[in-house]
């Protein structure tokens, strides 16, 4: 395999913020971390360097701790590339490599080395000076101290800067002032920031800053996905499911999940795998909602199996209910071929880093015989579904020694819950033993 150090400039596709200044080595920037498309934290970093693939064609800015030396080095990471004649050539980035998709959402600069920046121009190709402003001194790693970096950040704010704006909102909720986080939402929101938008679309969904008002998070969730937010499209897909502050329309919503896939929000692709693998979305419906009438597509289980195993691979906080999914294709043989070892891993996988609390990840449980995390639900949390499937295991001897007294015992739990399972324990505990029956115990 071929190695490459990567190269440092590119005079065809420099690495720019969103004034279209280049990223230079040395930059103090305001850094907004992102996880699955929400912006939950605000730090200062220092551009270490901007690297580039051999063709000139961008790889990332990558970032060190601001307070860090300024000859530190970041911590390297490989990859490799395959061009069309399967010749692979290895590349080198930071472990906090931001790409210039991500940059105009992501990174601002505070402070700067020199006398210019230099100005890219989009359509002439062509690179300019631009003289910066001398009286803001370049600070040294030393003086980036929690009180300064907050004094520089509210003063850009002042004069409008949407990422200061936005930072500070995200200071003052986490300090416990949510009316002056709001208002720095909104004047980050006027500025059209689209992280802005979100946090607004998501407080009128429900939260501290703003009482709830449905119709209002869809109009700022729309402004939000307009402007390039693959969680507001996410979010809007779900109003637009419900019906609520929308007219309900499940195109629309597909048409939204698909915008959100193709920002790479992995609950997109677990809600649109659902919905094509049992032809409708009312598993985000409540049990009363209209909705529910809306007649069933016919399965698409091939779809649904790819889109359940990109969400099983990639990251996230639903991975584990993502591999529970993708073990039903494969114990039911739906778009895939069956592979009852190959579902039974994925089950026990799903349990270990799941969280037991989710219906999902009990009914994995019950397909594994793990009676153990069952009771553990039951008994830590009252939950009815797990009490539901430990008393049909116990009481029918399904992947467990059959124990009627504990079953019932367990199904009487759930009868008497209000859960949807009740109907179902109730019927079994209505069944008088029947000898003759016989079951499966596999394990």
């Amino acid at each position: 395999m071929q190695q490459h150090a990567n190269t440092y400039e590119s005079s065809t596709h420099p690495l720019h913020y969103a004034d279209n200044t280049l990223a230079q080595r040395g930059d103090v920037v305001l850094y907004l971390h992102e996880e699955e498309g929400r912006i939950t934290e605000a730090q200062i970093m220092r551009v270490w360097d901007c690297i580039y693939y051999q063709d000139g064609l961008p790889i990332g800015v990558v970032l060190v701790d601001a307070e860090s030396r300024r000859d530190a080095l970041p911590e390297f990471e490989t990859f490799t590339v395959k061009n069309h004649f399967g010749e692979e050539t290895k590349y080198f980035r930071g472990k906090l490599t931001v790409s210039q998709e991500k940059i105009a959402g992501h990174l601002s600069p505070l402070f700067r080395l020199g006398r210019y920046a230099r100005l890219w121009n989009p359509e002439s190709k062509l690179t300019s000076m631009q003289p910066l402003d001398t009286t803001i001194p370049y600070p040294e790693p030393e003086d980036l101290y929690d009180e300064f970096i907050q004094q520089t950040v509210y003063e850009r704010a002042e004069v409008g800067n949407p990422y200061c704006l936005f930072a500070a909102g995200l200071w003052k909720r986490k300090a416990f002032y949510p009316h002056q986080a709001l208002q720095f939402f909104q004047a980050a929101a006027q500025q059209n920031f689209a992280a802005a938008w979100l946090e607004l679309g998501l407080a009128y969904e429900g939260s501290d800053l703003l009482e709830r008002n449905p119709s209002k998070a869809v109009a700022c969730f729309r402004h939000a996905m307009e402007l390039g937010s693959p969680l507001a499209a996410y979010r809007l897909a779900r109003a637009c499911i419900t019906g609520d502050g929308i007219v309900q329309s499940d195109e629309a919503a597909i048409a939204c999940l698909k915008t959100a896939l193709d920002g790479k929000i992995m609950a997109a692709a677990l809600d649109l795998g659902i919905y094509l693998r049992t032809g409708t979305f009312n598993h985000l419906r409540l049990k009363n909602s209209p909705y529910r009438l809306i007649p069933h597509i016919l399965p698409k289980h091939r779809e649904a199996a790819k889109l359940f195993a990109l969400a099983a691979q990639t990251p996230w906080k639903n991975a584990a209910v993502a591999k529970f999914y993708l073990a039903e294709c494969y114990r039911a043989g739906d778009g895939v071929k069956a592979h009852a070892e190959h579902a039974l891993l994925l089950y026990k996988e799903a349990i270990r880093t799941g969280d037991i609390a989710q219906e999902e990840i009990q009914t994995a449980c019950y397909y594994t015989g793990n009676t153990a995390r069952l009771q553990a639900a039951v008994e830590n949390d009252g939950n009815p579904h797990a009490a539901y499937l430990l008393g049909k295991m116990l009481w029918n001897g399904e992947r467990a020694d059959k124990d009627r007294t504990a079953g019932k015992r367990y199904l009487k739990l759930a009868s008497e819950s209000g859960h949807e399972c009740a109907a179902a324990a109730v019927e079994l505990l209505q069944q008088k033993e029947d000898t003759s029956w016989a079951f499966s115990r596999k394990k």
